[in-house]
């Protein structure tokens, strides 16, 4: 993995899923272009109308084979040296939001909606979706939590992965 040494995709248990995700570490090195940052995000895989189909991710584990594996982003962590954890959810999304403008298609900044949360999950639920992340948008990320602490993160049904980009 000498190519990648510069990124590691690190899951909500510490396993280091670099190499399994070979293609999203890739693209993570190209786009991130040196700089150091730790964002936060679910690893998926989407089908052909562009929903996320979690079976397909397990078998992805399982068997390592072809998909439409994509790395959703909602949060940044830390950016060139600074942790943002202190800084408003809202704050490090728009930040993210700018870096991600010109990411490859792997890479998918995952947009937000304030307010109405649990109508959002049922509208998904509906709409046949496997999930919805939530998140308090004055909220800051817990630095007693450490890099993969989740400090009021709830996800549904996702694979969950902490990027460093060292």
């Amino acid at each position: 993995m000498t190519d990648l040494i510069s990124s590691l995709l690190i899951t909500r248990n510490g396993h280091d899923y670099s190499e399994r995700f070979r293609d999203v570490a890739s693209s993570l090195v190209e786009w991130a272009d040196g700089r150091a940052m730790i964002l936060d995000g679910e690893m998926a895989i989407t089908n052909a109308a562009g929903k996320t189909d979690f079976q397909a991710l397990q078998n992805y584990l399982k068997r390592s084979q072809a998909g439409n594996l994509t790395y959703i982003v909602f949060d940044l962590l830390a950016l060139d040296g600074a942790d943002l954890r202190g800084h408003p959810l809202l704050d490090r999304k728009e930040t993210l939001a700018a870096l991600l403008q010109d990411a490859p298609q792997n890479l998918h900044y995952s947009r937000h909606m304030r307010g109405n949360g649990l109508e959002s999950f049922r509208a998904a639920c509906e709409a046949g979706l496997e999930g919805i992340v939530g998140k308090k948008a004055a909220s800051i990320q817990p630095s007693s939590a450490g890099v993969c602490g989740m400090g009021g993160v709830q996800s549904v049904k996702y694979f969950k992965n902490i990027v460093q980009l060292l």
